[in-house]
């Protein structure tokens, strides 16, 4: 019927073949052959077949659907819970960080940080960007955990664990991409906080390893001329002077020095070596730009260097680097902004001239410095009172005016103030078992008190303190000269306590065995001139007890 001749039909017979092919479900000549158009023809000659296939795309599309809809959930849960870890961290932790009386509630922010920190690890794969915000969760919760650099919560142990955590991320990271320069600060920065935890759990040489990464790491980035920090963890106000790698490098000197011979904590013994340290940091800090961190810090490293001239017998030359300690500090108060740790760190200057002071004999002049720091210190623990690095610093510096008052023979006064220090080091001690610096200082509190019962003539407290004194100290001993050291003056006060009492026989066997342990200081090269005196104190108690003995026995006969 069309007026093109091309587009009719050519005979009768293929106008009746259409007309079949219609009936039967086909396609005809008649219509543009398209696929769409063979696909319904194809459906209209089997129903059944065609029902069961849109029944399968239907529930095909909806599986996908399903699929894809839990993928995108499960992918929102975890962004949730990524973004979670990170407030918790960040910036719910930093906004209450430095209100007074905020431990409780940065426990229980560290705690629950830990939880989706924990979840996310196991879902990281090889997303190197979550990896990098996993490690810097985990170095997060260790600062306040155990942060051996301000205030935190007195868990060593559960620091080091994070810590490990963070470094075996960081290293992995690293590996993969060895020209980062932010995961190379991240793990110097790991590095020498994990060594300086280490230090305080008992164990110097893996801290002097881990201290000595740290250097290497930041020695490197600093040598090509570029500063300024590229990580952003620490930084702000909390992390003064943490911008730039210089003063994270001076930082780290500082920790290889402690680790090196700082007598105060467990260390290698190397008292040479760690004034090399600390004076080489002094130089350092010198030679950059000043500003309140550098000038902060080389109060630290004047500190630091009195301590060494006291274990050294150069008491005069103490009292000369706490003084100019204390000068620095008074400075650097006076620069704004002036925080908590500002104050800290003054107060800890005056209770070293304290130290100094009691050291020269003028016991009367380090007792009102003792006083002076202990009521700038009761002022911050009155605000901030659950701070655990607070509270022991404290401590530290209460112990010392008791020492000072059995110098002046004011017995009452001092054995109260002794079993108040105690007190509080026990506490401290449960919340943190694993803090071997803690512990050492517990033992030393018990040999403090056990020396005023001596000083007092009361033999058989003298022992008992001295025996509190040698169970705390004895499993510390390991590779730690400065728990040796230790140990060897509560075995030398037990003597003296079975001296006091008259049985020169059990007082012998006590000075030998504080001799043996100096003797043996000496022969690796760990006995200072403060403590070659006790050496010779232990030499000559031992020959009298000897004689003592010996003329007891033949008395007896």
């Amino acid at each position: 019927l069309r007026k093109e001749p091309e587009r009719r039909y050519a005979s009768v017979e293929q106008f009746s073949e259409d007309i079949r092919r219609y009936l039967e479900g086909y396609p005809v000549l008649a219509r543009p052959a398209t696929r769409a158009y063979a696909l319904r023809k194809l459906a209209g000659r089997n129903k059944a077949m065609g029902i069961a296939a849109a029944l399968l795309l239907l529930t095909l599309a909806a599986g996908v659907g399903a699929t894809l809809r839990q993928a995108r959930i499960a992918n929102e849960r975890f962004n949730d819970a990524r973004q979670m870890a990170h407030s918790f961290l960040f910036d719910y932790h930093d906004a209450i960080v430095a209100l007074p009386g905020a431990i409780e509630l940065r426990r229980k922010l560290v705690q629950d940080g830990l939880v989706y920190l924990d979840r996310l690890s196991k879902q990281a794969g090889g997303d190197a960007g979550l990896q990098l915000e996993l490690a810097g969760g985990y170095m997060k919760v260790a600062d306040v955990q155990a942060s051996a650099n301000g205030d935190n919560l007195g868990d060593v142990r559960g620091g080091q664990v994070s810590y490990r955590k963070a470094i075996a991320l960081l290293e992995e990271l690293n590996r993969r991409d060895p020209a980062n320069q932010e995961i190379q600060e991240l793990l110097g920065m790991a590095d020498r906080f994990y060594g300086q935890l280490s230090q305080q759990a008992g164990d110097p040489r893996t801290a002097a390893d881990r201290v000595r990464k740290g250097i290497a790491l930041f020695e490197r980035l600093c040598a090509n001329g570029q500063y300024k920090m590229k990580q952003t963890l620490y930084s702000g106000s909390r992390y003064f002077g943490m911008d730039d790698r210089r003063n994270v490098l001076s930082g780290s000197y500082v920790a290889m020095g402690r680790v090196m011979g700082d007598p105060s904590v467990p260390n290698l013994g190397n008292q040479q070596e760690a004034e090399r340290w600390y004076r080489r940091n002094i130089a350092f800090l010198e030679s950059l730009p000043p500003d309140k961190n550098r000038l902060g810090a080389i109060g630290f490293n004047h500190g630091y260097l009195a301590t060494l001239k006291s274990y050294a017998g150069d008491y005069q030359g103490e009292l000369a680097e706490t003084r100019k300690a204390v000068e620095i500090k008074l400075r650097v108060i006076q620069m704004p902004p002036v925080t908590q740790f500002d104050r800290r760190e003054l107060a800890i200057a005056y209770s070293n001239v304290g130290v100094g002071l009691l050291d020269t004999g003028d016991f009367a002049s380090a007792l009102d410095n003792f006083q002076l720091a202990g009521h700038m210190f009761e002022s911050m623990i009155a605000a901030d009172p659950d701070n655990a690095e607070l509270r022991t610093t404290m401590t530290n510096n209460t112990r010392r005016v008791a020492e000072t008052l059995s110098k002046l023979k004011r017995y009452t006064e001092a054995s109260a103030i002794f079993q108040r220090v105690i007190g509080v080091y026990q506490e401290l001690a449960v919340k943190d078992p694993g803090n071997a610096a803690l512990q050492a200082r517990l033992g030393q509190a018990y040999i403090g008190l056990s020396i005023m019962h001596s000083n007092a003539g009361n033999g058989p407290a003298t022992s008992r303190a001295a025996g509190l004194a040698e169970k705390i100290l004895t499993p510390l001993g390991g590779g730690d000269p400065a728990a040796h050291q230790l140990l060897a003056r509560s075995y030398f006060l037990s003597g003296k306590g079975q001296e006091l009492t008259g049985n020169w026989t059990a007082a012998y066997y006590e000075y030998q065995r504080s001799l043996q342990l100096w003797h043996d200081l000496r022969s690796k090269g760990q006995l200072s001139a403060f403590n070659v005196l006790s050496l010779t104190q232990a030499e000559q108690a031992v020959a009298a007890a000897e004689t003592k003995s010996a003329a007891t026995a033949l008395t007896a006969r």
